[in-house]
C-alpha cells in the first residue's frame, strides 16, 4: 500500500444519526426474530452506561448476538445488506458522506473503526465507499455465528490497539494518524493519537475535552423530512 494520509472515522453518531447495533435489533424485532425483543431491551439498558465510558461491551454483545447465534454467516450478510439500505441509508449525515468522499478523492487511506459488530458495519461502509473496516468480531464456527468476541475489541482504547495492529499488517508501522473523527469520549485515545482530531456532534464529555485542547468541533445533521 503506498504511503498516504491516514484518516479514521467512527460510525455511530459520527457518520450516522443512529447507533447501528441498536437499530439492528429493532430491524430484527420488526422481522419477528426470536429473542430480538429481549435482546433489544437488555442492550438498551446496558447502553445507558455508554456515554460515561463505563459500558461492559462483553455483556452487551452477549445479549446482542442471541437472536442470530447459530445462523449462517451468509444469511446474516444478506440481512445486513438489507438493513443498511432500509434502516441506515436515510440516517447518514450528508456532511459526513461528503467528508469521506473528500478524503477518498484526495487519495487518503480511509478507515472506519466502529465499536459496533463488523457483521453490520461492512455493508454500511460499502455504502460510504470505505474499503477498510474494523469492528467487533464474533467467533465463527462451521460458518455459523457464535457468541464469543475476538480480542482486541475495537472499543475505547482498544480502537487504537486495533488501528496499530492494522497499520502493522499493512506495512505502515510508524505511520501517523492524520485525521480522526468521533462523537464520543470513548474514542479519546484515538482522537489524542491523531494529528488533527475532529469532534462531530460531541457528547458533553468529549466536547469539554475538545474545548480544553482547542480541537475542531463540527455539527452534522440529517435533513428534516418533508
Amino acid at each position: 500500500m503506498p504511503q498516504s494520509e491516514i484518516v479514521v472515522f467512527d460510525l455511530d453518531g459520527t457518520l450516522i444519526d443512529a447507533d447501528c447495533a441498536q437499530e439492528w435489533l429493532i430491524f430484527l424485532r420488526e422481522k419477528t426474530f426470536p429473542g430480538a425483543v429481549e435482546a433489544e431491551l437488555s442492550c438498551a439498558a446496558i447502553m445507558k452506561n455508554y456515554d460515561s465510558g463505563r459500558m461492559d461491551m462483553h455483556e452487551y454483545m452477549r445479549h446482542w448476538v442471541m437472536p442470530i447465534k447459530g445462523m449462517l454467516v451468509s444469511d446474516i450478510n444478506d440481512l445486513a445488506i438489507e438493513f443498511a439500505e432500509t434502516s441506515i441509508r436515510q440516517r447518514l449525515f450528508p456532511e459526513g458522506v461528503a467528508r469521506v468522499s473528500h478524503h477518498r478523492k484526495a487519495g487518503d487511506t480511509v478507515l472506519l473503526i466502529s465499536a459496533s459488530p463488523s457483521l453490520i458495519v461492512h455493508p454500511i461502509a460499502a455504502m460510504l465507499g470505505i474499503e477498510h473496516v474494523i469492528g467487533l468480531n464474533v467467533h465463527i464456527q462451521h460458518q455459523q455465528i457464535q457468541s464469543m468476541l475476538i480480542e482486541p475489541l475495537s472499543y475505547r482504547a482498544g480502537k487504537l490497539t486495533c488501528l496499530q495492529k492494522w497499520l502493522s499488517q499493512h506495512g505502515l508501522t510508524g505511520s501517523s494518524l492524520t485525521y480522526a473523527y468521533s462523537d464520543s469520549i470513548n474514542d479519546r485515545s484515538l482522537l489524542e493519537f491523531a494529528h488533527t482530531p475532529i469532534v462531530v456532534n460531541g457528547d458533553r464529555h468529549i466536547a469539554g475535552l475538545a474545548e480544553q485542547n482547542a480541537w475542531r468541533q463540527v455539527h452534522w445533521q440529517v435533513p428534516a423530512l418533508d
